[in-house]
């Protein structure tokens, strides 16, 4: 084959020549490679379209120096992915976290090119898009307001890091008997005998909760056995606190 295309080259016009020299090295597998796909500064954009329902628009836009773009294919980071021709792409992200997405621009010789990553932090709903904090409870406490008439008060304080607290909720430990306020000062009487459990549940301005650990109270017949902290005086005296 070398004396063939010594003779090819020689034996022709000097424009013909050149037309076969570039034949016979495509032949032989000397032809040029397609180029990829570019992506210029503007190339892979995103905007967000709905912000409460975590929807967001990408654009995709590449040119090919030897051929054209046939397709896009946009992987949004969250295991979906999606291919069109056209570059416009919308996408909803149903789960929170971060995520990577990226554009693929494919021509028509089978060249890939990708732009990316761009980064998008689904966060959880709540004020300033933050993830809301429940609140913080400082104290619950149980005191007898009279013990020979099993009446005890109670009391719950709490604080919210990013809100307000709005209800006090209280379970005095029996069944039915759980009522709230917005002040956190509630007074119970109790019926029947026994050791009852008190909680104390505080709700914040985006019904995020958090409850206390219990206040043991123990009733008895004659409801006048010693109790800590008891100088004699059955009223007024001190129960126990809970905790937080």
């Amino acid at each position: 084959m070398k004396g063939l295309k010594g003779w090819l080259v020689s034996a022709v016009p000097a424009g013909i020549a050149a037309f076969w020299v570039v034949l016979l090295m495509g032949a032989w597998g000397f032809a040029q490679e397609s180029e990829e796909p570019v992506f210029g500064e503007d190339g892979f954009t995103m905007e967000i379209i709905d912000e409460e329902n975590r929807e967001i628009q990408f654009t995709c836009s590449a040119s090919d120096p030897d051929g054209q773009v046939v397709n896009y294919t946009i992987d949004y980071g969250d295991g979906n992915t999606e291919t069109s021709t056209g570059g416009f792409f919308q996408h909803a992200y149903t789960d929170t976290g971060e995520f990577w997405a990226t554009c693929t621009a494919t021509d028509d010789a089978g060249m890939e090119s990708t732009a990316g990553p761009h980064t998008i932090n689904i966060l959880p709903a709540g004020p300033g898009s933050e993830e809301n904090a429940a609140p913080a409870i400082t104290s619950f406490e149980a005191q007898w307001v009279n013990r020979e008439l099993r009446q005890a008060k109670f009391t719950c304080t709490a604080d919210d890091p990013d809100g307000q607290v709005v209800r006090y909720t209280l379970d005095p430990g029996v069944s039915g008997g759980e009522e709230s306020n917005a002040t956190g000062i509630f007074h119970h009487t109790y019926s029947g005998t026994g050791t009852f459990s008190a909680y104390c549940t505080v709700t914040d301005n985006e019904d995020a909760t958090r409850t206390t650990g219990p206040v043991n109270i123990t009733v008895t017949a004659e409801n006048d056995d010693p109790i800590d902290g008891d100088d004699g005086d059955t009223n007024n005296c001190f129960i126990g606190s809970a905790g937080k």
